[in-house]
């Protein structure tokens, strides 16, 4: 029988956890105020809603219910370790990875009364479903929408710069091949866009 958490083991979850989420910040940008940096707790909500409503026209079999649990614990390791973007080197990424992993698994020894959490975020790691994959491909393609609703490109790349992290999105989105059309779709924007860039867009790009 699991046992049942009191008012200050609950407090202190929202106050370890929960809340931290809402200060921990990306490099997005929010598209209604480029001075201020989409939270951990705000992407995961962005993407767990935009999952749920998307899921249904991809695949009719995905169970939204297990799409809006990974997608919004699928950050949630970011309140221990950080984050690290994507014009990172692969060494940091690559112990990004291995930082996770630990994370989850203090995220249980600091929290053993809601073992939900550090379960579903150990389970998205294995990216051994269609609906873990697809959320994990969709949240790859998510900072593209909301660049483009902005209409603005918070780290201004020169081409090449972005053409190496639009590869990378890409082998990773891979993982659920139904999106790659819409990723396309968002590239292709994007190539419409010359003002996100620091410099000229190849001419055999466009």
């Amino acid at each position: 029988m699991t046992q049942q958490a009191n008012t200050d083991e609950i407090i202190d979850l929202v106050s370890g956890i929960i809340t931290p989420l809402f200060k921990q910040e990306f490099t997005i940008v929010m598209p209604f105020d480029k001075k201020r940096h989409e939270n951990v707790a705000e992407h995961s909500f962005g993407v767990s809603m935009l999952a749920c409503a998307l899921a249904e026209q991809i695949d009719p079999t995905l169970d939204t219910g297990k799409i809006a649990e990974y997608a919004i614990v699928q950050d949630v390791v970011e309140v221990y370790v950080g984050d690290v973007t994507v014009w990172e080197s692969d060494e940091a990424m690559q112990k990004k990875i291995r930082d996770n992993s630990l994370a989850s698994q203090q995220i249980l020894k600091d929290y053993p009364l809601f073992p939900w959490i550090s379960r579903k975020y150990q389970e998205f790691e294995k990216l051994d479903t269609p609906e873990k994959r697809f959320v994990y491909a969709l949240d790859k393609l998510y900072p593209h929408i909301i660049i483009l609703i902005g209409n603005y490109h918070p780290v201004h790349p020169s081409w090449e710069a972005y053409k190496r992290t639009e590869e990378v999105a890409r082998s990773k989105i891979e993982v659920f091949p139904a999106l790659l059309p819409l990723f396309d779709d968002l590239c292709t924007m994007f190539r419409q866009r010359p003002q996100f860039f620091d410099g000229p867009i190849p001419s055999n790009e466009k």
